[in-house]
């Protein structure tokens, strides 16, 4: 941050600093999870719409639940989790959001939500906090303005050598007094 910035310039970039902070903490926290997770799966993340059919109600998972919904026509059975399972009434068509990395204690969907998004895969925002920062740096946005040019009429340059310089500021000879000794 410039000398010559404003504090709406300043707030802006410490934001985006605070934004960028807290998805490289999620993406973290999420590498960790992954690494010391049981065994799990990896699927290529997906969006689809699906209609509900029936949510199962068991008891024995404390983490999620299984619904079964129609895709496209197919009855299938996804793992959402409990409290997403818990709103789901049938025929409810909602959006879901597959998972990259599934175990038992982490569900393999998602009801799709932007905050769920967000949640699941923070490396998107966290490219866009660092372009935003990098877009506000090399803008212009919350800078003082620079102070306006001097016109090339009022310059005056003068481009002499010591001597002529010194005959710039010595006597005037017509002011000379003429009965002064030499």
């Amino acid at each position: 941050m410039s000398a010559g910035s404003t504090p709406k310039r300043n707030v802006a970039l410490v934001l985006l600093w605070a934004v960028v902070l807290l998805m490289g903490w999620l993406v973290a926290v999420q590498l960790a999870l992954i690494a010391f997770a049981h065994q799990g799966e990896w699927q290529w993340p997906g969006v689809y719409q699906a209609e509900v059919v029936e949510v199962f109600k068991d008891t024995s998972n404390a983490f999620t639940r299984d619904v079964y919904v129609t895709i496209d026509g197919e009855l299938q059975t996804i793992t959402l989790p409990k409290p997403d399972a818990a709103r789901l009434q049938p025929h409810d068509t909602i959006r879901v959001l597959d998972n990259f990395y599934a175990t038992p204690l982490r569900p393999a969907q998602f009801i799709f939500t932007p905050g769920r998004v967000l949640g699941e895969y923070p490396e998107i925002l966290l490219l866009l906090a660092l372009l935003a920062i990098q877009l506000v740096r090399r803008s212009r946005w919350g800078l003082i303005p620079d102070p306006p040019p001097v016109p090339e009429a009022d310059k005056k340059v003068f481009r002499d050598t010591f001597h002529q310089r010194a005959q710039r500021h010595g006597e005037n000879p017509s002011t000379k007094d003429p009965d002064a000794l030499e």
